[in-house]
């Protein structure tokens, strides 16, 4: 259907433009304006010169039948097929005028003058009112295409640019106010020239009639040669009909003599139009149909004239007068030709003013365009007033440019101090990685000065306790047990301050592999459930079903969740629970988009206070120091590692009712 949107809608076009053309506006008898081009040149517009030919097709199907040949309609649509043509290179209006520059003007010439015999003033005035109706229907086609609701209607994409709205508006202020001077004044004109042709007509017909009247001869009328002679140098044709039904004609030699045979119908025709004029009884006829005081323009006979009839009382005589219609198009041909002339070249010089005042607004507008996109290009150093303060640009522009600059200035003092920002905040974090370097080194030197000694203190007390240099007293084996196991704390916590170290420098080792994460939770579960239970606390696991694999390193996620259950152990006194639950999410309340898996682990414990809720990630923070074993950074250590397998470590704790903890793991697509 989408397909054959644009014929249907040229056919509804069409229909539209076959409704304007029966409202034409009547220039001068048998010259119209026709307004049904212009959904056609819409049409061609919107959807290419098929449809647009189509349309116009349809809308000028009447008129083919009116003016009895096609020439007209065949410059109509090539019109038509030109816009759509070039509607991709050329406004409308252009496609038009270049059009009739280089065929539609000769051609029209040549059918009008060659093909049909029409006098040359005549073809001049029809060619040239075609071309004026069809740069004004451009013009208008321009104008509705403008309108958002007709392109949303039609289908048109993209936006007209402002240079396109201010020259078609700017063509249309100027062009419709001359379109209609020139309608009115070419009205005005053709009103002026029937009514002294009516004029003329009526006067001679009332001298014939007198003239007949003093010598009403029933062979010939009593008309003088020199009356018959002087009405004839006017175009006038003087008619009589003698009471016995002979019809009598003027001739070139002043006399009145009897119509030949060979001209008896036509003549028959006119003289009982004359007869009904007299009567007052008049006929209906198209153009110009009745007129004042008996006249008439007959527009359906051989040879179309405005006559005047009047019966000579008391003799039976009637008598006529007839201007050819022809001579008085003549009189009115050579001052519309001059009038539409003037027309096209004012309508030219509207079209080039509005062209000039839309360049000399679009050419800072389009300045302006483009000094923002430099300036969010982070240009900040660009500046408007050079380009766009001219004497040409209008005080508005000129007004937004001086705005424009100043907003510029202020951006570029932002800039300046941004750049002085991220200056000193590179040097802070030079200065941050040098001290963070420092602390890797510091950490590094105490690892390898003070972590060999203690290993081998506890090898040699180790040796003590199997009695290897002799048997130890029961106090001595003692003490021998709480130093190894002070020397295993200072071993522990020397290891996390590594492990500490290398997750902010980013040198975690992570070796991604499918992980079945059941089994690592099942496992890591059942090596604290007999210190659980030691203590007094049930510890229960969860694994849902359909747990998919992920990608990570099972030995890091082993070591999170063994902090975590050695936490829960530690913390949560006897006759307690801990719960350790795996399953799959996706949705709302996951750290990221996709699927999920998180492993919880939740205890009846005490919970953590609120004040300190915030800081339970930080280094060497401890609950209940003093009171519990620990360095304070195993949560510290668990959250870098779940941010280096892309997951994350999060909580939720009631003080008072316990604390839960979540792994985090992405699942393929989801997460970092």
């Amino acid at each position: 259907m989408p397909r054959f949107r644009p014929w249907l809608v040229a056919l509804l076009l069409g229909a539209i433009g076959y409704g304007l053309n029966l409202l034409a506006i009547p220039v001068m008898p048998g010259i119209d304006l026709l307004l049904g081009s212009i959904p056609g040149l819409v049409a061609a517009t919107a959807y290419g010169p098929g449809p647009g030919v189509l349309a116009q097709a349809v809308a000028a199907s009447r008129t083919i039948a009116l003016w009895d040949h096609p020439w007209a309609v065949l410059m109509l649509v090539a019109e038509t097929a030109t816009v759509g043509a070039l509607r991709d290179r050329l406004r409308p209006i252009y496609a038009v005028g270049l059009y009739w520059l280089l065929f539609g003007l000769w051609f029209g010439l040549f059918t009008y003058a060659g093909v049909l015999g029409v006098s040359l003033p005549m073809t001049l005035l029809t060619v040239l009112k075609q071309m004026l109706n069809g740069l004004g229907n451009a013009l208008a086609a321009e104008g509705l295409l403008l309108l958002r609701p007709v392109r949303r209607a039609l289908g048109v994409p993209g936006r007209p640019s402002v240079r396109h709205y201010l020259g078609v508006l700017a063509a249309l202020a100027g062009g419709i106010p001359l379109v209609i001077l020139w309608l009115l004044t070419t009205r005005q004109e053709v009103a002026t020239v029937l009514e002294e042709a009516r004029a003329k007509v009526r006067l001679s017909t009332l001298a014939l009639g007198e003239m007949v009247a003093d010598d009403p001869r029933p062979a010939l009328p009593g008309v003088r040669p020199t009356s018959i002679l002087a009405m004839r140098a006017e175009g006038l044709r003087l008619r009589a009909r003698r009471p016995d039904g002979v019809v009598l004609r003027g001739t070139e030699e002043g006399r009145m003599e009897p119509v030949p045979p060979d001209s008896v119908r036509p003549t028959a025709g006119a003289a009982a139009a004359a007869a009904r004029v007299a009567g007052m009884d008049l006929p209906r006829v198209d153009g110009y149909a009745s007129a004042p005081r008996g006249m008439i323009l007959l527009a359906r006979t051989p040879r179309q004239s405005l006559l005047a009839a009047e019966w000579v009382g008391g003799t039976g005589w009637l008598v006529w007068t007839e201007l050819p219609y022809h001579r008085i198009l003549r009189a009115l041909a050579d001052r519309v030709i001059v009038g539409e002339v003037i027309m096209l070249l004012a309508l030219a010089g509207a079209l080039a003013a509005a062209a000039w005042v839309s360049r000399a607004i679009e050419r800072p507008l389009s300045a302006l365009v483009a000094a923002t996109r430099r300036v969010a290009a982070r240009e900040p150093t660009v500046r408007l007033e050079p380009e766009v303060t001219g004497n040409m640009v209008p005080a508005e522009l000129a007004s937004l440019a001086d705005r424009f600059d100043t907003m510029a200035a202020r951006l570029d003092d932002v800039e300046q101090q941004r750049h002085r920002l991220l200056e000193k905040a590179e040097r802070r974090r030079e200065e941050v990685e040098r001290l963070m370097e420092s602390r890797a080194r510091l950490i590094r030197g105490f690892t390898h000065d003070v972590k060999n000694p203690l290993g081998a203190a506890d090898g040699y007390l180790a040796l003590l306790d199997q009695n290897v240099y002799g048997e130890l007293s029961e106090a001595q084996r003692q003490s021998v047990g709480r130093v190894r196991q002070s020397i295993g704390a200072a071993l522990a916590l020397i290891g996390d301050l590594v492990e500490l170290a290398r997750a902010e420098a980013g040198q975690l080792h992570i070796r991604r592999q499918p992980v079945d994460v059941a089994e690592v939770v099942e496992t890591t579960a059942q090596e604290y459930r007999a210190q659980a239970e030691s203590s007094g606390l049930e510890l229960a696991v969860a694994v849902l079903p359909d747990l998919p694999v992920v990608s990570s390193d099972s030995r890091r996620i082993h070591q999170v969740l063994g902090n975590l259950l050695s936490n829960a152990v530690k913390f949560t006194p006897s006759g307690g629970r801990i719960d350790v639950r795996a399953e799959a999410l996706d949705g709302v309340g996951t750290p990221g988009p996709g699927r999920w898996v998180v492993i919880s682990v939740s205890d009846t414990g005490p919970g953590i206070p609120a004040d300190q809720q915030s800081r339970i990630f930080q280094e060497y923070v401890r609950l209940q120091p003093g009171r519990t074993p620990g360095t304070g950074l195993g949560l510290a250590i668990s959250r870098r590692v779940a941010q280096a397998l892309h997951g994350d470590l999060t909580f939720s704790s009631v003080p008072g009712s316990g604390t839960t903890f979540r792994l985090w793991l992405p699942c393929d697509g989801a997460g970092g």
